[in-house]
């Protein structure tokens, strides 16, 4: 999980481009991705970094804190997604599990 920004390492020029170009932060709040896009990350580590553009850099770091706080995904799905929506994550979920 994502440290204090003082004592992240500065994220190198590749990984500043891809985040600028993987996420919507300028078009898009922080809850509505985390509530549409949070469940096709496996694992994120670009909250592990501080970036030079002080807007992406907050905007990242508030994206970690959603996606490792309990239960904080989940109500920015049901904030954003509607019932089919829903239902239809939870059945790709328990078939990724086999149940």
């Amino acid at each position: 999980m994502s440290e204090p920004s003082a004592v992240r390492p500065w994220a190198d020029p590749e990984r500043e481009s891809d985040a600028k170009r993987l996420f919507p932060y300028l078009t898009m709040s922080v809850e509505e991705y985390a509530g549409r896009h949070g469940a096709d990350w496996l694992c994120f580590s670009f909250a592990d970094y501080r970036y030079r553009d002080d807007m992406l850099d907050a905007w990242i770091a508030a994206l970690g804190k959603i996606f490792f706080t309990y239960g904080r995904r989940a109500e920015c799905q049901k904030a954003w997604l509607t019932e089919a929506e829903l239902k239809e994550l939870r059945e790709q979920e328990e078939d990724e599990r086999g149940f």
